[in-house]
């Protein structure tokens, strides 16, 4: 992604979300509605 902040909550979509990375080092994005629809 262009810009992420790790663990801050966004809203877009009508959804809410947010990016992690995991132990790995993989950025990760958790998302309440999908990104092909709301």
């Amino acid at each position: 992604p262009y810009n992420h902040t790790d663990g801050q909550i966004y809203t877009r979509r009508g959804g809410r979300g947010f990016y992690f990375e995991d132990p790995n080092g993989h950025l990760l994005e958790v998302m309440t509605v999908p990104e092909t629809g709301s």
